[in-house]
């Protein structure tokens, strides 16, 4: 199952539907071909009712690849980093907790891409691979009115609970060691909904 989140509304592609039929505020389609796809985002975008879709085919794998070459694809890499007091690294930016996170550099390897933007935007250095958390996809428009498709790599990487420097130019307000009360009170209530399983199971571990 693949979920890709569009604003606060969900998108699964998938071969074992959740429900089997539509409902005033759930979508299922049979995919059958490529404009299944526009119909289905396009339901998404502009009926307020409609909360969450799901795009049905014989292999979710084979539809998802389908799905990924009608658009253009922005891959990013990031991290959930903790430290030995058990706290967790977060940045606050455009209002919202988020993770630290960049675009991925040509021929770039993604746990390096994620270790050079948690650098880059808290200050963080001293990082060690710890784990891989669950990718993440959603989908915005562009200037030009087209859908973007961007898939996020995430990791967890154990770091040290130094000074924080947040990179402002960036628009990254804040940078904080939170405890784990703190995400779950604070970060999780103001976050983006498809960070939100990545941070769940990456406090949990």
């Amino acid at each position: 199952m693949y979920k890709v989140f569009i604003n606060d509304k969900t998108l699964i592609i998938t071969d074992k539907p959740e429900k089997e039929k539509s409902t005033k505020t759930h979508i299922v389609k049979e995919y059958t071909w490529d404009k299944d796809i526009d119909l289905i985002l396009n339901e998404l975008e502009t009926k307020k009712t409609i909360k969450s879709a799901e795009l049905v085919g014989e292999k979710e794998d084979k539809l998802w690849k389908t799905f990924e070459k009608k658009f253009t694809v922005i891959e990013a890499a990031g991290g959930l980093v903790y430290n030995d007091e058990g706290k967790f690294l977060f940045i606050f930016r455009n209002g919202k907790w988020d993770l630290p996170k960049g675009k991925i550099e040509p021929g770039e390897p993604t746990d390096v891409t994620a270790k050079r933007e948690i650098k880059e935007e808290t200050g963080v250095e001293e990082l060690k691979l710890r784990g891989f958390l669950p990718e993440s996809y959603h989908m915005y428009k562009d200037d030009n009115g087209k859908w973007i498709l961007k898939i996020n790599y995430w990791f967890k990487f154990l770091g040290k609970a130094e000074k924080l420097t947040p990179q402002k130019e960036e628009g990254i307000e804040k940078a904080e060691w939170l405890t784990k009360k703190e995400v779950k009170e604070m970060a999780l209530k103001n976050t983006y909904p498809s960070l939100i399983p990545v941070i769940k199971e990456g406090i949990e571990e």
